[in-house]
């Protein structure tokens, strides 16, 4: 189960204020590097944009989702600059990217994010590759959460069905997708009864 976004970084010793190995201390940390990174390469090279993932993912780890977005979506158009609007490159950019909306609540364009990174990934991976299910899956409590309950099923089955297929039944992981989908389940059972 990911628990921070792709390319986080951990904060040694977590807990918050400002002492070693603190969120602060993180973001103080990339915030001169990516100085340091704009000074030798330029404010619009590569190595900039990826400065910025991990800046965008501790700030996300520290919950100020505004600065994450903001970073992230300057890391997002270097990229886009470098590598064109549909690469590869992109996808660990939108998945943080989704989760920064997703903190601020604005589930409506988390879902847009998700499903460009999707696209990207299934044009890569195949439509039956494992590494979507877990962005399925997002997508999926994305949908339920916007009360969209039979997208919702829809993607989660899709995740458990390529989870099934890499690891068989027993899998935590497969348990993990079987939960979210009881739960939609139950979500669209709600929905059918308010509505008789």
């Amino acid at each position: 189960r990911r628990t921070a976004p792709p390319g986080a970084l951990a904060a040694p010793g977590g807990g918050g204020g400002g002492g070693e190995g603190s969120p602060d201390a993180l973001v103080e940390t990339l915030q001169a590097l990516r100085r340091e990174t704009e000074g030798r390469c330029g404010r619009d090279h590569p190595e900039v944009a990826t400065v910025l993932l991990r800046l965008g993912d501790a700030l996300g780890a520290a919950g100020e989702f505004a600065k994450m977005r903001a970073w992230l979506e300057r890391a997002l158009q270097i990229r886009e600059q470098h590598c064109g609007k549909e690469h590869p490159r992109l996808v660990a950019i939108l998945l943080s990217l989704a989760v920064a909306y997703g903190g601020r609540g604005d589930l409506q364009r988390k879902v847009q994010i998700l499903q460009r990174a999707l696209r990207i990934m299934e044009r890569e991976c195949g439509e039956e590759g494992l590494e979507l299910a877990e962005t399925l899956l997002d997508l999926g409590k994305t949908y339920q959460q916007l009360g969209q309950v039979e997208l919702a099923v829809s993607h989660m089955e899709r995740a458990h069905r390529l989870r099934v297929r890499r690891y068989g039944g027993g899998h935590h992981e497969v348990a993990q997708t079987l939960l979210c989908l009881a739960q939609a389940h139950g979500d669209a059972g709600d929905l059918l009864r308010q509505n008789r």
